[in-house]
Formats: C-alpha cells, sequence, structure tokens
C-alpha cells in the first residue's frame, strides 16, 4: 500500500471517531481491495480495543455483585425449597438461531481476543525493534577527509566514537548526531535523545538543516525504546504528515495495524 493511502486510512479513522461515527460504515477508498482488507483489519483492532475496555468494566461488576451477595456470619442463609418451574418449549427455529447466535459470537469472541493479544504485545520497544535501522553514514567526502569520529562511526567503533568526540574543541552537528548514533547502539538512549535535541539547537541557532531530519526520526526512535509513548507518537505523526522528510517513506512502510495501536496507547 502506498504511503499516500496508508495515511488516508488514519486520517479516516481519527476523523470517525472524533466525529463519532461507526468506522464500519465508512469505508475511505470504496473499489479497492487492498484498501479494504487493511480498514478491515483496522476495525478488527478497534474493536479488540473496545471489547478489553468492555471486559475490564464486566469483570469490575461481577465482583462487586459478588462481594454484595456473600453471605455474612451474622446473616446465617437457611436452605430454602427450589419452586418448580414449568419452563416454556422453545420452538425448533428459535433454537436454531440462538444457536447460530452462539456460533457468531463465539468467531467474533475469538477474533476479539487475538486483536486483544496483539494490541497488549504490541509495546514502544518490540515497535522500535521491529523497525529500528541504524544510520549509514555516506561515503561521499572521501576517506582521506574524514573526521575521527566518522572513520570511528564506520567501523562500528562506539567508544572510539565517544572518544572522538570528547577531543573536538567545536562541536559540528554531525558531531553531536553520530554521538547520539553511537549511544544508540549502545541502547544509551537518554543519552542520545540529548545528542539529538543539540542537533536540533545547533540548527535553530545557525538557521542550517543539517542532520535535522536523521535527529528528529532518530529522536522520535529515542522514545519508543524509552517506552515514552506520547513524545514518539508525536514526532512519527509529524513526519508521516511531511512529505519532503527524509524519513517520510520509512514511517510509511510501518504496519498500520501497529501504527494505529501506537496511537491508542
Amino acid at each position: 500500500m502506498s504511503p499516500d493511502k496508508h495515511q488516508i486510512l488514519i486520517d479516516h479513522l481519527d476523523q470517525a471517531l472524533t466525529d463519532g461515527r461507526n468506522p464500519e460504515t465508512l469505508s475511505p477508498l470504496p473499489g479497492e481491495p487492498e484498501v479494504a482488507r487493511e480498514w478491515g483489519l483496522l476495525n478488527v483492532a478497534l474493536k479488540a480495543i473496545r471489547y478489553d475496555g468492555l471486559v475490564n468494566e464486566v469483570g469490575e461488576v461481577a465482583k462487586r455483585f459478588k462481594e454484595e451477595e456473600t453471605p455474612t456470619q451474622e446473616t446465617p442463609v437457611q436452605d430454602a425449597p427450589s419452586p418448580i418451574v414449568n419452563l416454556p418449549r422453545i420452538p425448533r427455529a428459535r433454537r436454531l438461531l440462538l444457536g447460530s447466535m452462539k456460533v457468531a459470537a463465539g468467531v467474533l469472541l475469538l477474533v476479539c481476543l487475538g486483536g486483544v493479544a496483539k494490541y497488549v504485545l504490541t509495546t514502544p520497544y518490540g515497535i522500535y525493534e521491529k523497525y529500528y535501522t541504524p544510520y549509514e553514514l555516506g561515503t561521499a567526502r572521501g576517506d582521506n577527509n574524514s573526521s575521527d569520529i566518522e572513520n570511528a562511526y564506520r567501523v562500528k567503533n562506539w567508544p572510539g566514537v565517544e572518544q572522538a568526540y570528547a577531543a573536538q574543541t567545536t562541536k559540528t552537528t554531525e558531531d553531536y548526531f553520530l554521538q547520539g548514533m553511537a549511544f544508540m547502539e549502545q541502547s544509551r538512549y537518554f543519552e542520545a535523545m540529548g545528542m539529538f535535541r543539540s542537533v536540533q539547537k545547533a540548527n535553530d541557532t545557525a538557521r542550517t538543516p543539517y542532520f535535522q531530519d536523521e535527529a528528529g526520526y532518530y529522536l522520535g526512535m529515542c522514545y519508543l525504546a524509552a517506552g515514552q509513548i506520547g513524545p514518539a507518537r508525536e514526532i512519527i505523526t509529524r513526519i508521516a504528515h511531511d512529505k519532503d522528510n527524509l524519513f517520510y517513506n520509512q514511517v510509511h512502510r510501518m504496519n498500520t495495524l501497529d501504527f494505529l495501536i501506537l496511537k491508542t496507547k
């Protein structure tokens, strides 16, 4: 599915939920099987999320009911004769209908439980691991003109990157960014966040765009790895609406269901 169609689905679902309409009755791009299939998955996930909330509510009500009905020692319960109740016979057609409804409810329950499992098991760090790709430093400048920090980064010498960074008396946006990536590769996400923010601050001060898109995207990935859903969702959504961003297509390669779960958590 193209990134544009992917974004149409997400925006359409957001608008439907905002307006209080039933998304199942609103097909964003009728006549396109691929879009219809993805739209169906989104609606199943939405049902699962709502079902999970309903199960929790019913469980709480049942718990309170049980507590209220539990006899105490001060009020002993005496056995009473069970009244004889003549149950009316259910017509065969009605029995068949009830049976069909039970089967349908069972199927829906299985689908919803699958959706609930997907929702519960999908974590920010899991999405990070699924979509994180290391940054590859280009070689256009040539080895002879490369800095120490670039040389260390190319051979994945992360401590060497840190040493070269510390030795620099004047830091550039590239220095900040490569040090941030070295921290990411060592799972030092909060330190990496600081470096990527330094890139953005340096660009704001100098009014330059160097490594701006890269710093923004990997800052969002750091937030995911650290479990900070709100900031991660904000950055990813912003990139998804910016066709000029270098990571626009990369964000849209995210599974639509993962993206929906990320937006609703």
